[in-house]
């Protein structure tokens, strides 16, 4: 439903053959002194060759105007290629590579599971992916829904694994476009707000355009989405299909995204490292080379270009030099015309024809000793796969040549990405080793060469020339070169680090190595210059610790998700000796999320130095961290906190030490607009029915959609002096994340029913149109409270909790069973951690054991409906209600439980300042008639919702 749909109404241009070459393709430098420069390629492989582990999501566009631009599905033909090529590189670099493949026209919608890229994991991958030929039928472009979508599914993996690499490969047809909310199927169907416009009602051409500069604006706003990605360190690659009547400058804004700015138009202010790249194709063969850069992201191919040979194989050519130390060469060639033969040639002058064959059909050939695979991708793209096995000699010049048999092709080109691969890296043998600390001088630190296992490479057995570059990038930002153009024989040399004058913390270490191949002579023994090859690059994150005898604290911290305002806990680890804490009166610096959280505070009850976290030398103690934000937010926010340390016995030493954060935001919907509804109503008259309130609060009150997973847990709870404290098993209560592994089935548009584990979650409105709508968690013969709210729901005694059900619990008990017997139902959201499950643990000893001994004593008294008091739509006052025993009662403090093998107790989470008197329950004062109470001949009594 772009633009462009509307504008463009025949099918694609023909090729353009030298549009990759000419916009968003960035070749990298011939040398790695090149370690100082970067491209987002190889951000994103240098980190997975470093960590061996990332995530990759395909974001694809599903809007209605692809059935103009991309009839045939060469989007997903392109893509499907890309899984190939990738599953090719992660077994070769042994690299575990998880992939979620996704949609996005008016919202985000992934097809199927995060799925690991390799065997089974390819075709199940490659399956989701063939269902987008028939998804052209979207509604809206929406870059904000898509990117934020993709965004919160990456968050959820690094708040259990911070160090994934993590990366978006984003396509799309259009502009940024929404639609026109024209009927009552449209405003159901795709909502009548954006998150990033809340209370902008889509209702007019006005508010629409209106809505489309805010998304604008909330991308690419300093902090906004754009930065939000590039602060997770999340690399985005963006494809844009241009359609026939579609200009360049159309993707603008989609170049901006991705790389920072295109033309006069910016976004963002995180440009270091590279944040992404982006591509403008024209056609399936312009898709397939843009794919083609990505396939092995830690070395990016060379890109060549010359003409078409008429009638015979001649000079123009695509020529390459290898030589005994690689072992594999891949290369993609297509030209821009059809009915073309492509010829190998081998260093002998032996011409090879590659004949042609159904799309994606791989065939296999062998020449001496060197295998041949190719595979024709379209009409004029056409994939090689050189390999030496054994001892196979391949020494020489090769060459691709394009000819056109009928040779009426004079001013045709071609073109090639030609990557020539050895199993060689950089390497830093001793990094476990070596500790780097601010302060001090780091002394004989070698490097190296390895193979993909991490075997050393002795680099005197190259056979032809090396370039080594090595670069560590401090906190601040600034880059210490320890190695430019080093050659061969000096990788191994020892370097010296200087630290003294850098800040403790995070910093990047980046290796990178190019090969130039052995010089050789071609057929008619001319000699020929050796082919230089892109370099290989790594990236090694290292913390730069503080000076001897501070304590020293780990990376970055995630506080995980929350909606509406922020109030989440976390934990920083810290080893000593030394003492460790937050001031009171510090204020984090910000570095992108959402505008409109207000003030954001990061505290501790370790809040001075007198008031410190003491850790003995060798042990590793918390730092608790509790952050709040004034108001909600959709977004991630990101940000560092300056934590102060003090060494052992010098009290009077002070170090300020900043550490990056992190936390996942979300907005639930703004049960103002109720009120607002309501007011208009009484302004409005008797002409607009409250039935109608009623109903949008009832179309509102759904259970995300978000991964929700769920796990009952019997229960003991043993008396103690000081309310004693829940078992499980016998032993004290604990939970992990192998307890979560069932998986709650939610619709993707929400859920008004879910069953989990033995309970059922039943959306309800309550009796008022003020407030959002809550969950009734009901279990047959059980009684319940939540973690939301300890007071009994209804004549049926169950629990309630809020819409967004994950992250809590229910305690649930049999009246006519032991008093000291229940069960706990817990929900948890994908972004567990093991900090947010040990909170929730000590959260429920603390507050279980009291709730279970009331749950037992209101299922064994004598049943009584509740009494009514008069409210705005009933008759005159009920009698006064009977004292209520869950009203105005705070169940006392569990006790502490020591862990094994710490020597102190853990600190207690920080006190809340200026606290609040306890929430009044949503709707407490609220009385209207609750449609979901309603009793079969229609009747109903009034009570609390």
């Amino acid at each position: 439903m772009t633009r462009i749909r509307r504008r463009t109404r025949r099918l694609l241009l023909g090729t353009l053959a030298y549009a990759l070459a000419v916009v968003g393709l960035v070749l990298l430098p011939a040398t790695p002194a090149a370690a100082k420069e970067k491209s987002a390629i190889e951000v994103f492989g240098g980190c997975l060759m470093s960590q061996k582990k990332g995530d990759l999501v395909l974001l694809i566009d599903e809007s209605g105007s692809l059935k103009t631009t991309d009839p045939d599905g060469a989007r997903v033909t392109a893509a499907g290629y890309l899984l190939n090529q990738l599953e090719a590189f992660t077994g070769k670099g042994k690299v575990a590579l998880d992939v979620a493949v996704a949609g996005f026209a008016s919202d985000y919608n992934e097809v199927g599971d995060w799925t690991r890229l390799a065997g089974d994991g390819t075709r199940t991958l490659t399956s989701a992916l063939d269902s987008f030929r028939d998804r052209n039928s979207g509604y809206e472009t929406d870059y904000w829904n898509g990117l934020n979508g993709a965004r919160q599914a990456l968050a959820a993996r690094t708040a259990k694994d911070p160090d994934r690499c993590q990366a978006i490969v984003w396509f799309t047809d259009g502009t940024l476009d929404l639609d026109l909310r024209r009927t009552a199927e449209d405003r159901e169907r795709y909502g009548e707000h954006k998150p990033y416009a809340p209370d902008l009602d889509l209702d007019t051409e006005d508010r629409v355009r209106e809505a489309e500069a805010t998304a604008r604006r909330d991308l690419c706003r300093p902090g906004g989405l754009a930065d939000q990605l590039r602060g997770n360190r999340v690399t985005l690659f963006a494809i844009g299909l241009r359609g026939a009547d579609a200009k360049a400058s159309d993707f603008d804004t989609m170049r901006s995204i991705a790389t920072g700015a295109s033309g006069d138009e910016t976004c963002g202010r995180i440009t270091e490292p590279p944040p992404g790249e982006f591509t403008l194709a024209s056609n399936i063969d312009d898709l397939l080379f843009a794919f083609d850069r990505l396939r092995d992201p830690s070395s990016e191919p060379t890109q060549t270009e010359a003409g078409v040979c008429q009638g015979e194989v001649c000079r123009q050519r695509h020529a390459f030099v290898l030589d005994n130390s690689l072992n594999s060469v891949h290369i993609l060639g297509s030209a821009n015309v059809d009915g073309l033969t492509v010829v190998l040639v081998r260093p002998d002058g032996k011409l090879i024809t590659l004949e042609r064959g159904d799309p994606g059909r791989t065939t296999e050939t062998e020449s001496g000793g060197v295998k041949i695979n190719y595979s024709w991708q379209s009409n004029r793209t056409v994939s090689i796969d050189l390999t030496r096995p054994g001892n196979a000699d391949w020494t020489g010049q090769w060459a691709v040549v394009f000819v056109d048999p009928q040779a009426k092709s004079p001013k045709a080109r071609s073109r090639t990405n030609i990557q020539v691969s050895g199993d060689i890296f950089p390497a830093w043998p001793d990094a476990k080793k070596t500790e780097l600390r601010a302060g001090e001088t780091i002394k004989n630190v070698k490097f190296g060469l390895a193979d993909a296992d991490g075997k050393a490479i002795d680099p005197g057995s190259l056979l032809g020339t090396a370039n080594f570059g090595a670069v560590l990038t401090v906190p601040g930002g600034k880059q210490i070169v320890l190695a430019d153009q080093a050659n061969a024989g000096e990788i191994a040399a020892p370097r010296t680090i200087d630290l003294t004058k850098v800040t403790p913390g995070r910093a990047t270490l980046r290796l990178g190595v190019a090969i130039t191949t052995a010089a050789t002579v071609d057929a008619s023994g001319k000699r020929v210059a050796g082919t230089q090859l892109a370099p290989r690059v790594i990236e090694i994150p290292v913390t730069i610790a503080p000076e001897k005898g501070f304590p020293v604290p780990a990376g970055k911290i995630n506080f995980g998700s929350a909606e509406g305002p922020a109030d989440l806990t976390a934990t920083l680890p810290v080893t000593g000796p030394g003492c460790v804490w937050v001031e009171a009166d510090g204020s984090p610096e910000i570095q992108s999320g959402p505008d409109t959280i207000g003030a954001v505070k990061i505290t501790s009850s370790n809040d001075g130095s007198r008031n410190c976290l003491w850790i003995d030398e060798g042990r590793t103690a918390e730092l608790p961290l509790r952050l709040t934000t004034a108001e909600g937010g959709n977004g991630s926010l990101n940000g560092a906190v300056t934590i102060k340390l003090s060494p052992d016995r010098e009290p009077g030493r002070i170090l300020d030490v900043k550490i990056d954060f992190t936390a996942d935001l979300h907005r639930p919907l703004n049960p103002i607009n109720f009120a607002a509804a309501l007011i208009a109503a009484l302004i409005l008259g008797p002409g607009i029915p409250l039935g109608l309130l009623y109903l949008a609060k009832w179309l509102t009150a759904t259970i995300p959609s978000r991964a929700l997973l769920a796990r009952r847990i019997p229960i003991t709870v043993e008396a103690g002096p000081t309310g004693g404290r829940v078992l499980r098993d016998g032993g004290p209560f604990r939970l992990t994340e192998a307890d979560f592994t069932d998986m709650v089935r939610l619709s993707n548009s929400g859920s008004r029913t879910a069953e989990a584990d033995g309970a059922t979650l039943r959306t309800t409105i309550g009796r008022s149109p003020f407030g959002a709508g809550f969950v009734v968690v009901t279990s047959p013969g059980l009684i319940g409270a939540s973690s939301t709210d300890p007071n009994p729901y209804g004549p049926g005694r169950d629990a309630r909790l809020p819409l967004a059900v994950h992250n809590t619990w229910v305690v649930q008990h049999d009246p006519a069973g032991p008093p000291d017997r229940a069960e706990l139902l817990i929900f948890i959201g994908a972004d567990l951690t093991p900090d947010r499950l040990q909170a929730m643990a000590e959260e429920i000893d603390r507050k279980v054991p009291d709730l279970v001994t009331r749950l037992h004593a209101a299922g064994t008294a004598p049943d009584a409906p509740p009494p009514v008091p008069a409210g705005p739509f009933d008759g005159p006052a009920a009698p006064a209600p009977a004292a209520n025993p869950f009203q105005d009662q705070q169940p006392p403090p569990g006790p502490h439980h020591d862990q094994p093998g710490q020597d102190q107790q853990r600190p207690a989470a920080p006190p809340r300042q200026d606290q609040p008197a306890p929430p009044q329950r949503a709707g407490e004062n609220d009385w209207s008639f609750d449609f979901d109470d309603l009793d079969d001949d229609g009747s109903g009594t009034g009570r609390r919702a």
